[in-house]
């Protein structure tokens, strides 16, 4: 007989003795399974039994393996007499189903405390000790505390419990609902950067501390990982975002299933998903809860636990007791650090990145990078994606582009700046303000000029004049020759009527763009960066707040930012003092006109004698995009008649954007010598 087998059949002797006191003989007789266990007992089975005892007794680890399981369960209950006759009762229901039906017969209940304290002849047990041996077996065997009475309350060995005693490690499968485990035999990939935050972790530990928190983002689980392995421990991952969702009636039972495991494991927990809007911004509360309700409890148990926490927020007094640290993560990555990244995680994938090129580019934290060259094993190859736009599309992806799509649109220009037509000036500016953009990382990373400008790294380009001069098109070119995406803002769902939400709108656009070295294009700008009013009421002031707040997050970009206005004067003189190359398109004159007309009458487009100098001189006040717009409009009548593109075709698509009325008045004469068509 193993160890288990002689518990279950001494508790039965114990309750056959316990009844003959009382009168009744032989209560085991009617039950074959029974009688068959309790008459297998021999001395030889009492021996070793003993033996595997005495060794517990001692605090050795007996060799017995189902001895030493039954040790450690008693260890987790902190059992005394009373409790270890509720496990042993406990034990032996769940392998002999039939001894439930010889209690019931006999003493009238099934596995209960009542049960437990009247085999050991205690009638009146204290209220208080009740409630204090009810908290014990709530961990093991899920007692509901908030039902009462307690102490007639069933108790039931369940299937985890029942497989651990017989040398099971596989955890139960609702487990895998919360979390996963991880083993300190997994392999780990170096950890590139953050070392010292790894190094500090496994000393905390080492030197009997409890409870670590790691603050900030980007490789928080990876560093709870190598942490977990340098002290050789088993550490169970709970996503805290599944866990909060069984939070009222059966989150107790939940969390002291969760906690068995890891004690069953030996393991350590490392709790994630511990986001600013599940602790509601830090708040004492919310903080307070998951102190109270889980980890009091974990801590408890003895077992150390991780915290990856979104805030660098600092828990209560109360965690201090068990020995308390916190580590934070770097918010942002220097230029070297993300270099490393680059260059660990693109020779660990095999591909041939420019680890220097893609640090510049791309300002993602660890986890964001991982992902992110990861995913070109999906991309890699395709032969219908440039590279940059396949590597830009990934980086939107791994750092959270659904968020941001609500804010703004993405879009991948094809537009370069051969596609826009302008004067020689302003195209030597522009090309100035792209090559800015190229050599930031130059400047800023190698020259060490971010120490001598903390502010106003950012290459920032305002753009204004009339409608339909070329600023969206120009934005959209400066994006495509950079090769990265424009990220256009909405401007309606960024500002918000309610106090300080479009502050942190506007901040979640500008985090957006930083790290995916998007190009950041606030069209209709003036309606943001306009001028600062005289505070009147409650709105002007919190108006010029916001206005405050772009200033500050402004100095602080570091990334390429575009503003189009179609009036420079009405942009705050603040913003101007900052934004480092202000172009302003005119209306073009004949020459620009000329380059747009020529551009766009090609050989694709089937078209007899087009009079370009006159469609160029003629027409002063036309704009790029009205000549666009008729241009378009002609195409589609000579399509819909002769099928090519004459003068006629565009002196009627001519005179009905004249007939309009939104930028000049029509009148024949200002059709010229084409006026008879």
């Amino acid at each position: 007989m193993n160890f288990l087998e002689v518990n279950a059949a001494l508790i039965m002797l114990r309750c056959n003795t316990y009844l003959q006191v009382r009168g009744t003989e032989d209560s085991l007789g009617k039950y074959k399974g029974l009688s068959e266990l309790t008459n297998k007992l021999d001395d030889s089975s009492m021996d070793n039994w003993a033996i595997q005892e005495m060794t517990c007794r001692s605090g050795q680890i007996p060799l017995d393996p189902y001895a030493a399981r039954y040790q450690k369960l008693l260890n987790i209950l902190d059992a005394g007499d009373v409790l270890r006759t509720v496990l042993d009762l406990s034990i032996a229901v769940f392998f002999y189903p039939e001894f439930i039906d010889y209690l019931k017969e006999f003493f009238d209940k099934g596995v209960n405390l009542s049960l437990a304290y009247q085999l050991e002849e205690i009638s009146f047990p204290d209220e208080k000790e009740i409630l204090k041996q009810a908290d014990k077996l709530s961990l093991v065997f899920g007692l509901d505390l908030r039902k009462m009475p307690l102490l007639y309350q069933n108790i039931a060995m369940d299937d985890r419990v029942a497989g651990y005693l017989m040398g099971s490690d596989e955890p139960m499968y609702r487990t895998s609902l919360f979390g996963y485990m991880a083993d300190p035999s997994d392999e780990l990939h170096d950890a590139f950067i953050a070392k010292e935050l790894i190094e500090a972790g496994t000393e905390f530990f080492a030197g009997g501390g409890k409870i670590l928190q790691l603050s900030g983002r980007g490789g928080r689980r990876f560093i709870a990982r190598h942490i977990a392995k340098n002290l050789g421990r088993k550490t169970l991952f709970l996503d805290m975002r599944e866990v909060s969702n069984t939070m009222g009636e059966n989150f107790a039972f939940t969390r002291n299933e969760l906690i068995r495991e890891a004690i069953f494991q030996d393991s350590g927990i490392c709790l994630y998903g511990l986001t600013d809007e599940l602790l509601k911004g830090g708040s004492e509360h919310e903080t307070e809860i998951l102190e109270k309700s889980f980890l009091i409890h974990i801590l408890r148990a003895h077992i150390p636990v991780i915290m990856c926490c979104d805030l660098n927020i600092r828990f209560s007094g109360r965690l201090d007791d068990f020995g308390y640290r916190v580590l934070e993560l770097k918010y942002s990555l220097s230029f070297d650090e993300r270099k490393k990244l680059w260059q660990g995680f693109s020779s660990m994938f095999g591909f041939d990145i420019n680890p220097e090129e893609a640090a510049m580019r791309y300002h993602l934290n660890a986890s964001e990078t991982y992902r992110m060259v990861r995913g070109l094993k999906d991309v890699d190859g395709d032969a219908g994606e440039d590279k940059n736009v396949a590597l830009s599309r990934l980086a939107l992806i791994s750092s959270g582009i659904a968020d941001s799509m609500k804010l703004g649109q993405i879009f991948y220009p094809k537009t370069r700046l051969g596609d826009v037509k302008m004067n020689p000036e302003l195209a030597e500016t522009i090309k100035n303000a792209i090559g800015s953009a190229r050599i930031a990382h130059v400047l800023f990373d190698r020259w060490g000029l971010s120490e001598s400008y903390r502010y106003g790294c950012a290459v920032s380009v305002l753009m204004s004049g009339p409608p339909g001069t070329g600023k969206t098109m120009t934005a959209n070119a400066i994006a495509g020759e950079l090769g990265i995406p424009l990220y256009q803002v909405n401007l309606s769902n960024i500002v918000d009527k309610y106090i300080g939400e479009t502050e942190k709108n506007l901040e979640k656009v500008f985090s957006f763009a930083e790290k995916t070295n998007v190009v950041l294009f606030f069209d209709e700008a003036d309606s943001l960066f306009g001028k600062r009013s005289e505070v009147k009421d409650s709105k002007d002031k919190y108006a010029n707040n916001e206005i405050s707040y772009l200033l500050q997050r402004m100095e602080s970009y570091s990334g390429i930012v575009i503003m189009a206005t179609n009036i420079k004067g009405n942009i705050d003189p603040a913003f101007m003092r900052r934004i480092r190359y202000v172009i302003h398109f005119d209306t073009p004159d004949a020459d620009v006109r000329r380059q747009i007309w020529e551009s766009l009458i090609t050989d694709r487009v089937p078209h007899d004698n087009i009079d370009i100098d006159y469609l160029a001189e003629q027409f002063r006040d036309f704009t790029g995009s009205i000549i666009k717009t008729v241009f378009l409009n002609a195409c589609a009548r000579a399509a819909m008649t002769d099928g090519v593109l004459s003068m006629a075709h565009l002196i009627y698509a001519i005179k009905a954007e004249l007939s309009k009325g939104s930028t000049v008045n029509f009148s024949v004469d200002m059709l010229g010598k084409y006026s008879y068509l």
